[in-house]
């Protein structure tokens, strides 16, 4: 996931988006960007995607043990 958050991080930055910016593409508040940015919030896979709308990217999650945990958790539902 850290890979992940930095990923979108540093996109947002190349694209020169602001927070502000990214914020109204995502109806997320800045706060919360901010915080998932500096880790202090662990966001959901939904929250991530709908930044990496906003960014214009894709999220690839190749990590089999994360993936694992995330169907492990499915499965237990």
């Amino acid at each position: 996931m850290k890979e992940i958050i930095v990923s979108l991080k540093n996109t947002r930055k190349q694209k020169r988006i602001t927070l502000k910016s990214l914020s109204q593409k995502t109806g997320i508040s800045i706060k919360q960007l901010s915080k998932i940015e500096n880790f202090k919030a662990i966001p959901r896979l939904s929250t991530l995607q709908k930044i990496a709308e906003a960014l214009e990217v894709e999220i690839s999650i190749t990590n089999s043990s994360f993936y694992s945990a995330i169907q492990e958790k499915k499965r237990k539902k």
